[in-house]
Parts: structure tokens; sequence; C-alpha cells
């Protein structure tokens, strides 16, 4: 459905029974929706993008299922200043993560970064 459903995660890995396995968000989504993502998935992502001080004290002071469960990442922001330079209107990207390392390919240019764990 994409990126305009806005009750929809950013991505999402569902099960052949049509269940949601994974949630993934990108950005900083409200404690809200984190905890219905929590509830409607066996595993929350959410790879955030920006300071994430506020956003953090934001869901530690909120009711969020499983919260201690969640996995927060943080985009490194030498890679995401990288792909900004290089966008075009219309992108196709193959993303990997793998042991921390995030690996982005777009055409023939793969871009990577350490990505932060946060609590």
């Amino acid at each position: 459905r994409g990126l305009s459903a806005t009750d929809d995660p950013a991505v999402w890995v569902r099960d052949p029974a049509g269940d949601v396995r994974v949630w993934i968000e990108v950005g900083q989504p409200s404690p809200e929706r984190l905890h219905r993502a929590s509830k409607a998935a066996g595993r929350t992502v959410v790879y955030a993008y920006a300071d994430p001080t506020p956003w953090l004290r934001e869901l530690d002071k909120a009711t969020v299922h499983r919260r201690e469960a969640l996995e927060l990442w943080v985009l490194p922001p030498s890679l995401l200043d990288a792909l900004e330079a290089a966008l075009e209107r219309h992108e196709r990207w193959s993303l990997t993560v793998s042991e921390g390392t995030l690996y982005l390919t777009r055409g023939e240019a793969t871009f990577e970064g350490t990505l932060e764990r946060l609590p």
C-alpha cells in the first residue's frame, strides 16, 4: 500500500497467514503508533534520524506495549547526507542491514553507514 497509507508501517513482513511478523518505521513515530505496532507484530523496529533525544524522552513517559522489546536505531547523518546529494525524482533502492551496518544500493552505487542502537 505504500507510504501514503498512514496506518501502515513504512515496511512490514507478513507470514503466509497474513499476520504481521515485523513492523518497521522510519522517523520518530508517536508512542501511540509504536504501542499499536508492538501489539500487532512480533518484532517492531524503528530507524530514526535527526536528534532522537526529545523523542526518547517522550517514549519513556508513555505507555508502549513491550517497550523493552522495541529495536530503536539511529541512521548515520553521513549516510543521509550522501543520499540527499544523489536523490532523483524516481528512486529504486535495495536495502540490507547486517551486523549493525546499513547497506543501500541505488543503481550501481552503494551507500553504507553504521547504525547506532538506542536504549
